[in-house]
């Protein structure tokens, strides 16, 4: 107590931590936990901060990302290693305290908030305005929460919640260019939490299907304290998800729904703004105008969890903070988030690994300009490459192809993907459809065109590298590399994948070579007239960002709805005790892990498999693929029920197929059994 009225900070942190600790046993249905965890985070993100940054806008950033990282290595290791329990997930929480009581910052505070203004500014009307669209935004998307199997968001909401997004967007923009405040930043953070919370809040059950295998993978780990097999793929995502449950007592659900969209509505315009303007050197109107730029290309990575999303977060904030001047500290700092990017997914780790290495032969070495270049732009086109081939030649099913025309490569990655489509939509959607389609195309040749004029700063300079590079690194990808266990239609994911760093690296560029050139002379009238087609273009981009339905495109965005879940429980409790598969559409097997996990594997011909067909290309899948359009036979029936070596084979029927009434007709006709779930909504056939 003596240390405490004495302003100790370490003190409080110890304080702070063994409360923490008491409740994390006192307190088993986590209501007050997740407060208190938020409150140690903060106050231990601060005293970490200062062995990274001691400049105020970046310390308590810089210590909650430290400590962040922190935790996830450790629980990696534990899940990896030894088990990931309740007890073992307090152990680097002690440990962290421990290093700031040995190694911390010695310096009394006084208990003061003086310096904390949250003072209301002038600009009243803004503040009512904003206040009105945020509370209708968010009460209109969690009204339109449905349970339902939903191809697209924007079925459940009004074409107005464009206009009062795109209003509030613009008001915000003008809101903080006109002053810094809290309340100005405020309404950033809110615009930036509306454009990331949409699928979270809409879909009950959420979208999508590699979601639902990383949850299930989550709770196992949640529930067994390892997974097997023990290995480090995605494991920063199960360790991460799964340490914050055993904290917190959030349930695992509601934590990988919400994790990338929360920390991105902070994480993107906090790091944004700071890199911009400390890193990048732009004044403050140019900062904010290229922090709301960068969500002018859809921002798909931000709106759910899976492994790469986090991988991806981790490298736009390392690739933002790049240019921030700081010693040792700081270059240590960014690597300790490359390698907590690469405990998440290989891909954005390694991406940003190879834009730190090329900031090594751009800004550490003595060589010629030339020289350095060429260097940096080879280390980020071939690391992720030789990753790859590296796999392959450790028998991990990465196989090289040669031959391919190397146009029909640059074809499916740049090609339009709306020209096979259902129709001509109306005129201005397809002008939306061929801006978005268009505009990183031309924000890279844009970029590209600054290079030959010269420049001048580090920082930029790197970035046109790393651009390059993935963008070389890229093609390689697609044009030499295959994948066994993966459907043919998913072949070139990875490099997809790689595409969408790519643009941002090159959209982040062009913001700042351009903004660069006006950073004296912009001035607020003309900021303020360019953020009304800016605000434009980002709400296309937001309408972009979801699964959408309409006459260019459509069924992007399955979901689970509450059919496929009690279809998959009514098949479970029937067959208890007996051995079975189900040959059902993706998102009933995703329904099927979200209720029961890993629950079920059958072995046989074609080795071990989850009892529901997994979308990846696997043997089960492929079964259930030929049945659901040319209807099942006796011979394709006998044929896995003999492979997977089971009692019983469900069928599984939807009223919505094109040829339903076929399928089912030839289905029936020598089933032992059928079911309705929800009147004919789903359809089962059982076969022995």
């Amino acid at each position: 107590m003596e240390m405490l009225r004495r302003g100790n900070r370490t003190a409080l942190v110890l304080l702070l931590t063994a409360l923490f600790v008491v409740f994390s046993f006192l307190d088993p249905t986590g209501s007050i936990r997740p407060l208190m965890f938020l409150g140690w985070i903060s106050l231990v993100g601060w005293e970490v901060g200062f062995w990274f940054q001691k400049d105020r806008p970046f310390r308590w950033l810089y210590g909650v990302f430290g400590v962040s990282s922190a935790l996830i290595i450790s629980w990696v290791l534990l899940a990896r290693f030894y088990f990931l329990t309740q007890w073992t997930s307090l152990l680097p929480v002690l440990l962290l305290v421990l290093a700031i009581e040995l190694h911390g910052e010695r310096k009394q505070f006084q208990w003061s908030f003086s310096r904390v203004s949250v003072v209301l500014p002038t600009s009243y009307a803004s503040i009512a305005f904003l206040t009105f669209c945020f509370t209708w935004m968010f009460t209109t998307l969690r009204h339109a929460q449905t349970f339902e199997a939903l191809s697209s968001p924007w079925q459940m909401l009004p074409a107005s919640f464009f206009a009062v997004y795109g209003l509030a967007g613009l008001v915000s923009l003008w809101f903080v260019l006109k002053e810094s405040s809290f309340w100005s930043w405020l309404s950033v953070f809110a615009f930036f939490g509306v454009s990331f919370s949409v699928a979270a809040i809409v879909y009950g059950f959420g979208f999508g299907f590699d979601p639902f295998i990383h949850r299930a993978a989550e709770t196992a780990l949640v529930h067994n304290g390892f997974i097997e097999p023990r290995q480090i793929l995605y494991l920063g995502q199960y360790a991460l998800i799964a340490g914050l449950n055993l904290l917190t007592g959030i349930p695992v659900l509601f934590i990988d729904r919400w994790f990338v969209p929360f920390v991105a509505t902070f994480a993107i315009p906090s790091v944004g703004y700071l890199g911009l303007r400390h890193g990048f050197a732009l004044n403050h109107r140019s900062a904010v105008l290229a922090l709301f730029a960068l969500l002018g290309i859809p921002f798909s990575v931000f709106i759910f969890t899976v492994p790469f999303n986090v991988s991806t977060l981790l490298f736009i904030v390392v690739t933002l903070l790049v240019g921030v001047r700081g010693g040792k500290s700081h270059n240590l700092f960014l690597w300790l988030l490359s390698l907590t990017a690469f405990l998440f997914h290989p891909i954005g780790g390694a991406a940003a690994v190879a834009l730190l290495t090329a900031k090594f032969f751009l800004q550490g070495r003595r060589d010629s300009s030339l020289v350095s270049t060429f260097m940096a732009v080879s280390v980020v086109t071939l690391l992720i490459p030789s990753m790859f081939f590296l796999h392959g030649l450790l028998g991990g099913g990465t196989k090289l192809v040669l031959g391919q025309s190397f146009w029909v490569t640059l074809l499916e990655l740049f090609g339009d993907p709306y020209a096979q489509t259902r129709g001509t939509a109306p005129q201005v959607l397809e002008y939306a459809y061929a801006w978005i389609r268009w505009m990183p195309i031309m924000v890279v040749l844009l970029t590209l065109s600054f290079y030959k004029g010269g420049v001048k700063q580090a920082s930029e300079r790197l970035l046109l590298c790393v651009g390059v590079g993935l963008g070389c690194s890229m093609l390689l990808l697609a044009q030499f590399f295959r994948f066994d266990g993966v459907i043919a239609y998913e072949q070139l994911e990875y490099a997809i994948r790689l595409r969408q760093l790519f643009f941002f690296v090159f959209l982040l560029a062009f913001l700042v070579l351009v903004l660069k050139r006006f950073n004296k002379t912009l001035s607020l009238r003309w900021a303020q007239y360019l953020a009304i087609p800016l605000l434009m273009i980002i709400t296309m981009s937001f309408y972009m960002s979801y699964p959408q339905v309409n006459e260019k495109t459509t069924g992007v965005g399955a979901s689970v709805g509450e059919v496929d879940v009690e279809a998959v429980r009514f098949i479970e409790g029937k067959s208890e005790d007996v051995s079975y598969v189900a040959l059902a559409h993706q998102m009933t097997s995703a329904a099927a892990l979200q209720e029961f996990g890993f629950l079920r594997t059958v072995s046989g011909d074609q080795g071990e498999m989850l009892w529901y067909p997994l979308p990846t290309g696997g043997w089960l899948y492929e079964q259930f693929q030929y049945m659901s359009t040319s209807g099942p036979d006796q011979e394709l029936v006998d044929e896995v029920l003999r492979v997977t070596q089971v009692e019983t084979l469900y069928f599984f029927t939807y009223d919505n197929w094109p040829e339903a009434g076929r399928i089912r007709a030839q289905a029936a006709s020598f089933a032992q059994a059928s079911y309705g779930v929800q009147g004919t909504r789903v359809v089962i056939y059982e076969y022995q």
